[in-house]
């Protein structure tokens, strides 16, 4: 008989440990990103490139490294009980051996790689000469009591050198008395009636807060899909 080939069988197990990992990895972000792209208003022109961005920022890194330790306990024990003839042993080993291959590993290393690269070759580019976009929002605040508009004491001397350079507008109308409703109406140029974010519901209805519905396209969803790198600070 010829002596068993250890090195071997701990190599395979250790493949097939990251194969388990890249496996679940490239399943969890591929789900999460159906289910979010499926809810979205994406399938307008232009906005096809944000499939691709959402899906590229899916990193599941803790539900994959779960995995990749269930599949090197699982592996380890089907090299174990190689001998025996217990149930779900045969299962395990065939699992053992597919994930062990090298094939399997770069295979799924490749999938697990495809949405960065997809996503990097399909970024649309902006326009040439495109400025840059600075969305200022400052919550809770009056406007006579900005020293640009009369205030006698000086407030935010910074904002009144922009006010001397640009464009103000004197009356404006908000579209919500709260927060949460007036922002998503600035960054989506609907109502709240449309949009749907409202706050303060009625006793009747059971809820309290209602989130603004996904399939609603946002300046940042248009912003990215003009080729710009958008965030937030808060």
């Amino acid at each position: 008989m010829s002596p068993p080939k250890e090195p071997l069988r701990v190599l395979r197990c250790l493949t097939a440990a990251a194969s388990g990992f890249l496996f679940a990895f490239c399943v969890v972000a591929g789900w999460w990103s159906w289910l979010e792209i499926s809810t979205q208003n994406w399938d307008d022109p232009g906005l096809g490139w944000l499939k691709l961005d959402f899906w590229s920022r899916q990193l599941p890194w803790k539900r994959a490294a779960a995995a990749g330790a269930l599949t090197l306990a699982l592996a380890g024990a089907g090299e174990l009980l190689r001998d025996r003839r217990l149930p779900g042993i045969p299962l395990i080993r065939w699992g053992c051996r597919f994930f062990g291959r090298p094939a399997a590993l770069v295979s799924l290393l490749i999938l697990a790689a495809l949405p960065l690269a997809l996503s990097a070759i399909f970024r649309p580019a902006p326009a040439p000469g495109s400025p840059n976009v600075l969305f200022v929002l400052v919550d809770t605040w009056r406007s006579d009591h900005t020293s640009f508009l009369g205030y006698e004491r000086e407030t935010w001397p910074q904002l009144g050198e922009l006010a001397e350079e640009a464009v103000v507008f004197e009356r404006a109308v908000s579209q919500a008395p709260w927060t949460k409703p007036t922002v998503a109406s600035l960054f989506t140029s609907l109502v709240p009636s449309k949009h749907g974010a409202m706050s303060h519901m009625s006793r009747e209805s059971g809820k309290r807060f209602v989130a603004m519905g996904n399939q609603h396209t946002t300046l940042a969803e248009s912003l990215a899909s003009a080729g710009y790198e958008t965030f937030a600070i808060t």
